[in-house]
């Protein structure tokens, strides 16, 4: 399933909604809420589906979706970048040699990009830098991202994304958030207990790309994930999912965001003026598709109402 940033991406608003800390939040009075949701059928975007086709409960109350529409409202994209390197070709993260193909699939990122979508771009190692900030895309062959620096102590990722999960959306936009994380050898654990919750209240949409295995550059042998790899591995996955997006586990970064995007761009936007619950509190929200009960559905799990 798939909310509203990416993000797709749930949002939910009323007359008096206002951000708190980057999380939407609700005011009494009539609450509307709107809900992105993806739907597939095997690899395939599911296409001219009508309110009707669509059912939708919160906490658990049925609700009557009032319209429907593919949503062709402007991106803006937040590429987050992990900027680690080894220093040398050990096996353990990235170099000049693969940067170049960084590098070259952010650049084939931003052209597929419309001209009114704007791009961030956030690479982290130790520390966090916006190495770009969220503007009109231009021309691609002008972007550039600098490795940052060897391993340390420190692995920024989990700052890099608050920053990203965390960012205003405009109203007339949507925020889709996909973080690269293709290094491996990570000496210890970033704080990762903060993400999910953070992700759940987020308007955005995350997508994960996570290395599928590491090799030794000079043996090419097959290194097994470290227990603290795999504990940012796993929360990283459930943030992405917590939004409605999900991991990819790929080197090829530039295929994996076309997956992404082309998902995002047929992705339908439901509206729904809530019935039958208090306001106020989390909200389980829960989307199927009646003509296709076999469909893979994508849609944030829910939102916090007051």
């Amino acid at each position: 399933m798939r909310g509203r940033v990416l993000v797709v991406v749930l949002f939910a608003s009323t007359a008096s909604a206002t951000a708190e800390r980057g999380q939407q939040v609700f005011r009494s009075g009539v609450q509307t809420v709107f809900v992105d949701v993806s739907v597939m059928k095997g690899h395939t975007p599911v296409t001219e589906l009508r309110a009707e086709d669509f059912s939708l409960s919160d906490n658990g109350a049925p609700q009557r979706v009032e319209a429907v529409a593919a949503t062709g409202i402007p991106l803006d994209v937040s590429l987050v970048v992990d900027a680690t390197h080894s220093g040398q070709l050990s096996g353990t993260g990235l170099n000049a040699a693969n940067w170049t193909d960084v590098q070259r699939s952010v650049r084939q990122i931003a052209a597929t990009l419309r001209t009114d979508d704007r791009l961030q771009l956030i690479t982290f190692a130790a520390d966090v830098v916006e190495t770009r900030p969220m503007s009109p895309v231009g021309t691609p062959e002008s972007i550039a991202v600098a490795m940052m620096g060897p391993f340390s102590d420190r692995y920024a990722i989990t700052p890099a994304l608050l920053k990203a999960l965390t960012a205003p959306v405009a109203s007339d936009r949507r925020h889709l958030v996909v973080v690269f994380a293709l290094g491996s050898g990570k000496p210890t654990v970033a704080p990762m207990e903060h993400l999910v919750p953070v992700a759940r209240r987020a308007d955005a949409l995350l997508y994960a790309v996570l290395t599928p295995t590491h090799h030794s550059e000079v043996t090419n042998q097959v290194f097994p994930f470290s227990p603290s790899e795999m504990v940012i591995r796993e929360a990283v996955t459930a943030a992405a999912e917590a939004t409605g997006g999900k991991a990819y586990f790929t080197g090829d970064i530039a295929g994996a965001f076309r997956d992404v995007l082309k998902e995002f761009r047929s992705s339908y936007m439901l509206r729904y003026t809530l019935e039958g619950v208090p306001a106020a509190g989390w909200h389980d929200i829960v989307v199927k598709v009646r003509s296709c009960p076999t469909c893979t559905i994508r849609a944030r799990r829910g939102y916090m109402g007051r």
